[in-house]
């Protein structure tokens, strides 16, 4: 296992290692190209089904308030023309539905509420400081307004896009928003992703939101992200898939349990 100091996603959580002599120079290419290499990685295989399971448990802390704790799933069943997936939050209580369509171009993934007839206003997933479409990387199908220079996050290099992200194009902000994101050039994963109310562009802003992925594992040939969190002013949350699983349709079929809620 490989740990990174970084930020998260539905497609993203996995991401097919290919070997180096298939890669182009990822950290030279146009960016234009770049990201729509890095749109196309979040598709493992372009003519296998394959499935993913991740359960373990976020935590939120805020200040003043008692830590909050609740068990995760996803389940994602990837197939060549497009993605679907369950998001479950504390056993099924609060669950969503996640669907993403591989076409070319690339259109923004879809997340929609699931489950028992979830009313927004109860929903807890935003308490915890998280969106679904944090885990459908859904800032990646903005246009960029700009790359701004390379850095490293932890060990690896990044190249950095600020996006545009106009009111409620990331499923419940009511104001616009600025992405700063991370990019590996290695993996073609998002590492760190930061949000701003306006553009950071040289101005010593602080993010009202931060995302990192901090540590994934090599499962079966792919990468799978295992820990992540979020954290503002005054919170932070923890997420700990603490369970991975994944495999082809064509060996032995989907689980039977893909898509529950527990």
């Amino acid at each position: 296992m490989k740990k990174i100091l970084v930020s998260i996603l539905l497609t993203a959580l996995l991401i097919p290692v290919l070997a180096a002599q298939e890669m182009p120079d990822f950290s030279k290419i146009p960016a234009e190209q770049f990201l729509q290499y890095t749109i196309h990685r979040l598709k493992p295989d372009p003519q296998k089904e394959i499935w993913m399971k991740m359960s373990g448990k976020i935590q939120h802390r805020r200040k003043g308030y008692s830590t909050l704790t609740a068990p995760i799933r996803l389940g994602v069943l990837f197939m060549p023309e497009r993605a679907n997936g369950i998001l479950s939050l504390d056993n099924g209580a609060e669950s969503y539905r996640l669907t993403q369509q591989f076409t070319v171009p690339p259109t923004p993934p879809v997340c929609i509420a699931a489950g028992r007839g979830l009313d927004a206003t109860k929903a807890q997933l935003p308490v915890f400081g998280l969106s679904p479409n944090d885990l459908m990387l859904g800032f990646l199908y903005r246009k960029p307004l700009r790359e701004e220079e390379q850095t490293h996050v932890s060990i690896y290099n990044t190249r950095v896009f600020v996006m545009f992200l106009p009111k409620g194009t990331d499923g419940e902000k009511d104001f616009d928003q600025y992405a700063r994101v991370y990019i590996s050039t290695e993996y073609l994963v998002p590492l760190k992703v930061e949000w701003f109310k306006e553009d950071p562009s040289g101005k010593d802003l602080e993010p009202y939101r931060s995302f990192e992925i901090t540590a994934i594992k090599k499962i079966n040939g792919y990468v799978m992200v295992s820990k992540m969190r979020l954290d503002g002013p005054d919170w932070r949350t923890r997420i700990d898939f603490s369970h991975l699983d994944i495999g082809e349709v064509a060996e032995n079929g989907a689980p039977e349990d893909l898509f529950s809620l527990k």
